[in-house]
């Protein structure tokens, strides 16, 4: 049986709801048909009763629905889609650290090289290691409810050692 993480999910619940993501991506951009995603999920459901994992996407290029490119470019898509509604970037948005076309900028770039999105912020010069951390501080304390706005302006000054100190007492 397997065990809960903190969101409540057991891992194999999370790798569905992302697979169903990813097929939703690849109908959308014409890759699938309805049908074949519904298929791909049943065929995943079928083979994780027999202890098989497959993810959506190898099961949809066994059978020659679409090709690894096309899950590759869904993926790259679905990452995107994640990091634009992310809190992470809204957070740099929202404390003025980084302006929504340096955010698209950065995105671009971010393909190219590989890296990691904020070393690649840093190296384009679009915001400093140090805007860095507070963002992903600012976002881990929202994460563990110490900080209960999603938003975060800049024009209000958060202590981090008093939210972090009162998340462990409550």
């Amino acid at each position: 049986m397997e065990t809960q993480r903190q969101d409540g999910h057991t891992p194999s619940e999370r790798r569905r709801r992302e697979d169903a993501r990813i097929g939703r991506l690849l109908v959308q951009m014409g890759y699938l048909t309805e049908d074949q995603l519904t298929q791909a999920l049943r065929e995943q459901t079928r083979r994780e009763r027999l202890g098989v994992q497959s993810r959506v996407g190898e099961i949809c290029v066994e059978r020659d629905w679409c090709t690894m490119r096309d899950i590759a470019i869904a993926m790259k898509e679905q990452e995107e889609e994640i990091f634009h509604s992310s809190l992470l970037g809204q957070i740099l948005v929202d404390l003025g650290f980084v302006r929504p076309e340096g955010l698209d900028r950065a995105l671009e770039a971010h393909a190219d090289l590989s890296a990691p999105i904020g070393e690649t912020l840093v190296e384009l010069g679009i915001c400093t290691e140090e805007q860095i951390r507070i963002a992903m501080e600012l976002q881990i304390l929202h994460r563990y409810g110490a900080v209960r706005r999603p938003v975060i302006s800049r024009y209000h000054p958060y202590n981090i050692m008093e939210l972090v100190v009162n998340y462990e007492v409550d």
